[in-house]
C-alpha cells in the first residue's frame, strides 16, 4: 500500500496537475454583416471579375479587435456569441463607408490566464477562455481597374 501512495504522489499527481483539461467553445458565423467578405486580397466585381486594391478597390481602413470566448464544464458548453464580431465589423463598414472586406483574418490562442495546468480544472464549472484576434481592411468598389 505504502509503494502505491508513494507512486500516486511521485508520478500521478503531476501528471494530473498538468494535462490541461479545461477549454472553452466558440464559433464565429458572419451571416449578419451586410457586405462582401474574403480572406484573400479579392472580391467579386459587379461581373463577377476579381478586384483588388488598387485594381477595382480603394483602401478605406482596417480594422483589429479581440473576441474572449468562455466556456464551463471544459469546453462543451459555450458562455460567448459571434454577435459582438458581427456588429463590430459592420459597424467599421459603415463608419468608413466601405462595400466591403478583405484580408479578413483570425488569430485564435488559449487564455493563458484561465487555462493554465492547475488541479482545478477538473472542476466541471471552471471556466475556460480562447481569444479570438480578428482584422481586416475596409475597402470601397472603385470601379477602375488599372
Amino acid at each position: 500500500m505504502k509503494r502505491f501512495k508513494n507512486f500516486f504522489f511521485m508520478i500521478c499527481l503531476p501528471a494530473l496537475c498538468f494535462s490541461c483539461v479545461t477549454g472553452s467553445k466558440g464559433t464565429i458565423n458572419l451571416a449578419n454583416v451586410d457586405a462582401p467578405m474574403s480572406m484573400s486580397p479579392y472580391l467579386y466585381g459587379p461581373r463577377g471579375e476579381n478586384v483588388s486594391i488598387g485594381s477595382g478597390l480603394e483602401h478605406a481602413g482596417s480594422f483589429f479587435f479581440i473576441k474572449t470566448f468562455y466556456g464551463i464544464l471544459w469546453g462543451n458548453a459555450p458562455l460567448s456569441d459571434d454577435k459582438e464580431i458581427n456588429d463590430h465589423i459592420q459597424n467599421k463598414i459603415r463608419e468608413l463607408n466601405g462595400d466591403g472586406v478583405v484580408n479578413l483574418h483570425f488569430m485564435v490562442t488559449n487564455n493563458s490566464i484561465t487555462n493554465d495546468c492547475c488541479l482545478f480544472y477538473y472542476i466541471p464549472f471552471w471556466p475556460g477562455a480562447t481569444e479570438v484576434k480578428v482584422s481586416g481592411d475596409v475597402v470601397k468598389y472603385t470601379g477602375a481597374k488599372k
